[in-house]
């Protein structure tokens, strides 16, 4: 398999650090309400929500420093497989209507699990409503920019952001529209 590099937006890291420092100060709290009273809640009890927080919080952070890395472009054969943190999708050729180079926008920032779509900084996996495309399945690393169209068959549209289009389009053939 050979890999295809995607364009990158340069890597935030305020989210998962202020994510850490809200972890840290919450457990702080914790402790000093443990000890100036002690005799209200079993030892325990504290225990069990510290570390829980602390396994929560410090799992979010982890999510989304990770996040970026694990979207990949992934040429196997004529195949695409794209592969995200939740696991792969192969897209075959004969799946592909048509391809073209479009300049996209998915709006707002906004940092949210849906079951639609994740949005993490660095990382937009899912359905979204991009003014003048439609409906699309996006599997990419920059909120907006210079992408790559794909229409399936069943009308469904893939956007894209690789640094070279070009290895794509050598994939399923040349480019059959121009959104730019």
């Amino acid at each position: 398999m050979k890999k295809i590099v995607l364009r990158r937006d340069k890597p935030t890291i305020w989210l998962p650090l202020l994510l850490l420092v809200v972890d840290i100060s919450s457990l702080a709290v914790l402790a000093v309400q443990a000890l100036e009273n002690p005799g209200a809640t079993p030892w325990w009890a504290w225990l069990l929500i510290i570390v829980s927080l602390a396994v929560v919080l410090g799992s979010l952070s982890w999510m989304m420093l990770r996040a970026p890395s694990r979207l990949l472009y992934l040429a196997q054969g004529r195949n695409l497989v794209i592969q995200t943190l939740a696991g792969r999708r192969t897209i075959r050729r004969t799946q592909v209507k048509s391809t073209e180079r479009v300049n996209y926008n998915l709006g707002a920032y906004g940092y949210r699990l849906e079951p639609l779509r994740s949005t993490l900084p660095g990382y937009y996996v899912g359905s979204f409503w991009p003014k003048g495309l439609g409906r699309v399945t996006a599997f990419v690393e920059m909120r907006r920019g210079e992408g790559l169209l794909i229409s399936l068959t069943g009308n469904k549209q893939l956007l894209l952001n690789p640094q070279d289009p070009g290895e794509i389009l050598a994939l399923f053939g040349r480019e059959t529209g121009s959104g730019m």
